[in-house]
């Protein structure tokens, strides 16, 4: 990467809390992303559009650490991530919040141990502060007095807002959500798109979405990036994109079995 490129990612930062560049992951021989680039700006919300398949949660889990590029470099809060040790990471992942498609929540934890998980594990809070903590959490997904109840009790939605409230429960500067609208019902979901606009409202977190829900990425993003092929073909604000010309965007976004996408 040219050196000029990184110092001004680095002098930046105050403005780019992401910076993706040239990245290109193959997996079991066959090539997943080609030549993505692409900054997520302070306080930004990103959504990652495309389908099933086209790596947009591959491209999550290398922002996350959790998946080596073949080449590329990757820069989360001034970090260049190639270079980071385990307690790099363990520092960096504090800054970054994550929502699974799925709540994945420990059936055998209460919801302040679920909630609260890596405070407790990973910090020296004092236990009355982290039930503190996580009692603010959950008045903000709308879950009071759920703490000592357990994921079984509660429903499905009310599962998933707690994992929300465990995805920012550190306060964090990144929020990553995979498919977080998949399987919900239209009332549900807006109920999720609203949940996650109050979020970026209370915490002011840069944010990347993925997601197959038009509705979702109009509803809640700044910006839009269309990955098809392994490429992002499109990318720009929601309204840019939503009227792109290019014949692939347009099939996607109006849900056309007649285009350049086979179906």
């Amino acid at each position: 990467m040219p050196g000029n490129i990184e110092n001004n990612i680095i002098n930046d930062m105050d403005d780019i809390v992401v910076s993706v560049r040239d990245i290109h992951v193959v997996l079991g021989g066959r090539t997943i992303l080609k030549d993505i680039n692409f900054d997520l700006k302070r306080g930004e919300t990103l959504a990652v559009m495309g389908l099933s398949g086209a790596g947009k949660s591959t491209l999550l889990r290398c922002i996350l650490g959790l998946l080596k590029p073949a080449s590329g470099e990757i820069y989360v809060l001034g970090k260049q991530i190639s270079k980071l040790n385990g307690k790099g990471w363990d520092d960096l992942r504090k800054n970054i919040g994550m929502v699974f498609q799925y709540p994945a929540l420990f059936d055998s934890l209460t919801i302040m141990e679920n909630v609260g998980f890596g405070l407790i594990e990973h910090s020296k809070m004092p236990i009355e502060e982290i039930r503190k903590l996580v009692s603010e959490k959950l008045a903000t997904v709308d879950l009071i007095g759920t703490e000592d109840m357990y994921p079984n009790e509660l429903s499905g939605g009310m599962q998933k807002r707690a994992s929300f409230a465990r995805a920012v429960i550190t306060n964090p500067h990144i929020i990553l959500y995979d498919e977080p609208t998949t399987g919900l019902d239209p009332i549900m979901l807006t109920v999720i798109d609203n949940l996650i606009k109050e979020i970026k409202k209370e915490t002011s977190a840069s944010a990347i979405i993925v997601t197959h829900d038009i509705k979702t990425a109009s509803a809640v993003a700044d910006k839009i990036a269309m990955i098809y092929e392994g490429r992002i073909i499109e990318i720009g604000e929601v309204s840019k994109v939503m009227q792109s010309d290019n014949p692939v965007v347009r099939q996607f976004m109006e849900g056309s079995t007649t285009g350049p996408i086979k179906v």
